[in-house]
């Protein structure tokens, strides 16, 4: 698009908005794996779980009582890693009368992470299955973690970390599965019309970049949020990874129980992750503001409605596309606030522009 914006934008602006539902249709409704029929653990009684005196274990249920915030509690079992890439947790939880103290990562949940050769817990990879943090009914859990080659064993970990009330838990099943050939396919070729897509966006602003200084900082600005949607969440967290060493200097049993530190120690990880997490959605914030301002310049002889029409297909469409990066998921808040960003800063230079007008 150049600084007078080319009619075909409209067509353009609909393959976006087509490809968006379509990727949305396969991701919402067709299974991205399927069971390969090895069971790494089966749903039964948790005579084999390590816990402490605050955990009891009836038959086929697990309960867990807290009655202090400042500690942790909680049980957890080791398996053998399957030779499959992938695993499906699945559980039913209930929590009653769970308080949280005040930090974002306390409450009831369970985690399913990798151990490497060294006895290390992988606790920068994703690993929370589900996070509890009031009185919930019985509700069935599940979703897909990446089992690391180098990863003989698997820690299965169910805690109330700083929050008191009562965790309860059945119906735990581990199971190997591999990615769905027909999604796969389906998946690709839609990345693909994707990329072809974004490349017919970007032909007419890259011609127009010269005319107009302002459509090649819209290129670049896109690019970089385009870049940064696709990162692997592996990636995004690697800062953590350098906190491993104080995770495990850091690593306590529950209360001076039985159980093994490694649990405890996942709060820790948790906890940073969490500050990522924070600073994660100021940067979805602010390059988008940074969009919007630049749009608005380049395309400020537009109609005004086109170009935030535009600009909100874009802040979704990034959203979208998380969809195909590794270990990403698209947000509906994450879409807000990249809708809020772009809105924030194309309201800022257009009240700028007023006012340099009013000065004339």
């Amino acid at each position: 698009m150049s600084a007078t914006m080319p009619r075909p934008v409209v067509i353009r602006l609909i393959a976006v908005i087509v490809l968006a539902a379509a990727s949305l249709a396969l991701y919402g409704f067709m299974p991205a794996y399927r069971d390969t029929g090895v069971t790494v653990l089966a749903p039964g009684d948790f005579g084999a779980w390590s816990h402490d005196a605050s955990t009891s274990a009836n038959g086929g249920a697990l309960t867990i009582r807290n009655a202090d915030t400042g500690r942790i509690v909680g049980a957890e079992r080791r398996v053998k890693a399957p030779f499959a890439r992938y695993v499906r947790l699945r559980a039913e939880l209930r929590s009653s009368d769970v308080i949280l103290g005040a930090n974002a990562a306390q409450g009831g949940r369970l985690l399913l992470a990798a151990v490497d050769f060294a006895g290390h817990v992988r606790w920068d990879l994703p690993h929370v299955l589900t996070q509890l943090k009031d009185s919930r009914d019985w509700a069935a859990y599940s979703a897909v973690f990446a089992v690391p080659e180098a990863a003989p064993e698997l820690l299965l970990a169910a805690q109330l970390h700083r929050a008191s009330g009562t965790l309860e838990m059945r119906n735990v099943s581990v199971i190997a599965v591999t990615p769905d050939r027909a999604f796969t396919l389906l998946s690709r070729s839609l990345l693909v019309l994707w990329i072809v897509c974004g490349l017919w966006i970007l032909f007419p602003l890259a011609v127009s970049a010269r005319a107009e200084p302002a459509s090649a900082g819209v290129i670049l600005v896109g690019v970089a949020i385009l870049i940064a949607t696709q990162m692997p969440d592996t990636d995004k967290t690697a800062l953590l990874q350098i906190m491993r060493d104080v995770e495990h200097a850091v690593a306590r049993p529950f209360g001076g129980a039985s159980v093994g530190a490694t649990v405890a120690s996942a709060p820790v990880m948790h906890e940073l992750a969490l500050m990522w997490h924070g600073i994660d959605k100021l940067g979805h914030f602010l390059m988008h503001v940074l969009l919007g301002a630049v749009a608005w310049l380049a395309f400020r002889r537009e109609h005004p409605v086109l170009v935030l029409v535009c600009l909100l297909a874009f802040a979704g469409s990034t959203e979208v596309l998380q969809n195909f990066a590794i270990g990403r998921d698209p947000l509906l808040s994450d879409a807000a606030i990249n809708a809020a960003g772009v809105l924030a800063g194309s309201a800022m230079v257009e009240a700028w522009m007023r006012f340099r007008r009013s000065r004339r």
